[in-house]
């Protein structure tokens, strides 16, 4: 990758969690996260607690916690690739409370892998092949455990 790219992931994923954390992007509503009990208090989901989104010409829902934890998510992955993997593991363990899916699970079986983490990281992937996480069907995810688990 290029120069500063990596630090500009994290700035940009900071910035955007701030703006939820601070209110700015979503109006006036509260969660029971038993992980940060937040208050949203914005201007961008306009008082509800889902917002209708587009990705490829689809129309979806997104919930407030979906979208911190895709953002964590992303954050966690970009520490992944400075090699700092405790920072990694701490935004993946936070992205999993507030939605748990199986890729986020991968990779944190992976960054626990390589923090030497085995017996962690085991029981991880036993979830996802076992089927206990939204998404652990699907035969990509399937064979990414099993390739872990090598």
């Amino acid at each position: 990758q290029k120069c500063g790219i990596v630090e500009e992931q994290i700035d940009l994923s900071k910035r955007k969690l701030k703006l939820i954390y601070q209110g700015d992007d979503f109006n006036g509503r509260t969660t029971n996260n038993s992980c940060s009990k937040l208050i949203y208090q914005g201007n961008d989901f306009n008082g509800k607690t889902t917002n209708t989104s587009r990705s490829n010409g689809k129309k979806f829902q997104i919930s407030i916690n979906q979208e911190t934890a895709r953002l964590l998510g992303n954050m966690g992955w970009t520490y992944m690739q400075k090699t700092n993997y405790i920072m990694a593991e701490v935004i993946f363990k936070e992205a999993q409370v507030l939605d748990a899916d199986v890729k986020k699970a991968l990779n944190l079986a992976l960054c626990l892998i390589r923090q030497s983490r085995y017996e962690e990281a085991y029981l991880i992937i036993e979830e996802v092949l076992q089927g206990k996480l939204q998404g652990s069907d699907e035969i990509k995810f399937i064979n990414k455990a099993e390739e872990l688990l090598t």
